[in-house]
Order: C-alpha cells, then structure tokens, then sequence
C-alpha cells in the first residue's frame, strides 16, 4: 500500500515556507489521500477464521464477513471515533490500536469469562492473529494465524456491508483531518443511513447513525424511527423467564386402599419436583416480575413408582394435582448486545 510520508510533506512545506514559492496542493493530496485496501482473509486452504475481510483507509478499518447474512456482519476499528458504539465494534472488543500499520483489539478488563483473548492485524506482512482464552473447564479453540491477501474486488463487501458502510472510510479518505466528516454531519450522516437502509439486521447502524445526530438535528419522521429502533433493540436484548412456585398444597388419587400413605409421599414428591427454580433466583439478579398467576399442576392421569422397599417387587399408582403460581419476569436489556465474546452470555 502506498502510505503518506509525513517527513516528504513536511520538507516540502518547510521549503515552500524558507523559499517563499507556493506548494503544489495535488502534491500534498496525493501524499496525504488515503488509499481503500482490501485485505482478504480466507484464501489460506484448511484455515478457517471468523474474521474474513479487512478494509484499511489510513488508521482506520472495517472488519466485514460478507457471507454471514443471520445478523451484523460489519464493524469498525478506530481511534478516530471516540467511544465507538459496542456492536459498532467487533465481538465488542475494545480498540487499543489503530493506525497505518494495523490494528490491536482486546475485550474490557470488565468483561466477564471472554472468549476471545486479543486480536492483531499487521499491514505490513498482512498477517492476522487471533488468541482465545480457556473456557472454565478447560477447552479453548485454537488460536487462528492467517496471511490475508490484497483484493481489488470491494463490491461484495459494499453491498453485504450492513451495520458499519463501507462509505464510511470511503467519505472519509482525505489526508486532511478537516475535511474528513463526523457522524454529526447531517449529510455525511445520511449518506451512511440510506446505504445500510437497504439492507437487512441494519437496526444497530442506523439506531447509532440517528443518535451521533442528536435531537435538534432529528426530523419528526427521524425522531419516531429513532424511537422506534430503540425499543426494537431493547426488547431484542431483554431476558424474559418464566417459574412455576409449589405452594405447598395438592390433591392426590391412590389405585388401592393399602397404597394411600405410598401415593400421598409419592403426589407431594411429584409437585415438588415440578419446582425447577426460585423466583427469588432471578429477582437477585435484576429481574423484575411482570405477572403472578395461580396455576395448577397435574399428572393428567396415573402416574407408577416403584415400592421404595421393594415390596411385592411392584409399583404404586398415582394422580397428582399441585397449587402454585406462575411467575414471568423479564430484565430489560439495553440497545447494546452484551453476550458476544463470553463464555455463557452476559456482560
């Protein structure tokens, strides 16, 4: 790739400056442009890796896996934006490093059991590297080490492109840090709203496209799809559950007289079984109660059991009919999708 050398343009400045001559502005543009590179990194037989394409303008890049069409499929690695969005952002990995020579991603200190350890990419030898961590009883995947190769052929990328636009970098190319556009501008803005419109699972994108605008810059329409993105995000992310509590109470039907003591053990030990877990469980960890209903549990018919002791080498039968309470709980989760990159789900 043909990267800016800052030393030439700072001579050529500096000459300019002592000898009074003008400098040439296509000089510095080309010096200063940054060029569109595609790296693909799937051409290595036998090495498989989740990250399948890198786009490089300058310091910044798009990983992109065009293929994977279930969901976002593009996301950004910069320096330039701060705080980038958490699902703007690959498996939600922080970036450490971003510049002309690549790129270095890692998860919060804060993360909880991640599944991947860290991320590298070299512009240089175009080498890509990714290490895992062990799962707590011991398995890790195998770390990836793959050769990327450049490609010319971008189009792919540009239309699969759905949460982060490729015309991200490519509006954003100029050597001159003021005439390269924020997300605050309207029309910059815009122009990556209408591209991932188009496509599906572009939520994320455009729910973030339309809050770097801010409210004094959102239209009425705008305002209401915002709103509506949200809430679409944020019931997507919440964790619903759903618990049936054994009140203590219930009914029972024996098949003989001499087994009536053996089917009331036997009805109770049944309603109690129906019991999986505690409300109480879920409440400890932010869940709140959306409905408690009364609910019987039955065994809608006869149910056998085995004489404890063994006796008459036989079984007793059973009917069941439990008290209780159904319990649905839901905690609200936010735009974000916090389970990528951990080992069972969560923050």
């Amino acid at each position: 790739m043909n990267k800016p050398k800052k030393e030439k343009v700072a001579l050529v400045t500096i000459l300019a400056i002592a000898t009074g001559t003008s400098v040439s502005y296509s000089l510095i543009s080309v010096n200063l442009h940054r060029q569109i590179t595609l790296y693909d990194c799937t051409t290595e037989k036998n090495k498989y890796t989740p990250v399948r394409n890198i786009i490089q303008s300058g310091p910044e890049f798009i990983i992109i896996n065009p293929e994977q069409s279930w969901g976002r499929n593009s996301y950004l690695v910069s320096k330039e934006l701060a705080n980038t969005p958490t699902n703007w952002r690959y498996l939600g990995l922080d970036t450490v490093r971003s510049t002309w020579t690549g790129f270095k991603l890692e998860p919060k200190s804060t993360k909880k059991n991640p599944v991947t350890q860290n991320i590298t990419f070299n512009t240089n030898t175009r080498e890509l590297k990714i290490v895992y961590n062990e799962n707590g009883r011991g398995y890790k995947s195998d770390d990836i080490n793959v050769t990327c190769k450049n490609n010319t052929d971008i189009k792919k990328a540009n239309e699969a492109a759905n949460n982060v636009s490729i015309l991200y970098l490519k509006n954003r190319n100029s050597g001159f840090a003021f005439l390269r556009p924020s997300l605050t501008n309207k029309t910059f803005n815009k122009i990556n709203y209408e591209d991932i419109s188009k496509k599906s699972h572009s939520e994320y994108g455009r729910y973030q496209l339309l809050a770097y605008l801010g409210k004094d810059q959102r239209d009425s329409e705008e305002e209401s799809i915002f709103n509506s993105l949200k809430q679409t995000l944020i019931n997507r992310n919440s964790q619903n559950a759903s618990v049936w509590e054994f009140d203590g109470s219930y009914r029972y039907w024996w098949e003989y007289p001499n087994e009536k003591t053996e089917a009331d053990k036997n009805a109770g030990d049944w309603c109690r079984s129906k019991e999986y877990q505690s409300k109480d469980t879920y409440l400890n960890q932010g869940y709140k109660t959306v409905s408690n209903t009364a609910e019987k549990m039955s065994t809608y018919g006869w149910e056998k059991k085995t004489y404890a002791d063994g006796r008459f080498a036989g079984y007793v039968k059973y009917k069941a009919e439990c008290d209780g309470r159904r319990y649905i709980l839901k905690k609200d989760g936010t735009v974000d999708d916090h389970s990528e990159n951990t080992y069972g789900g969560g923050r």
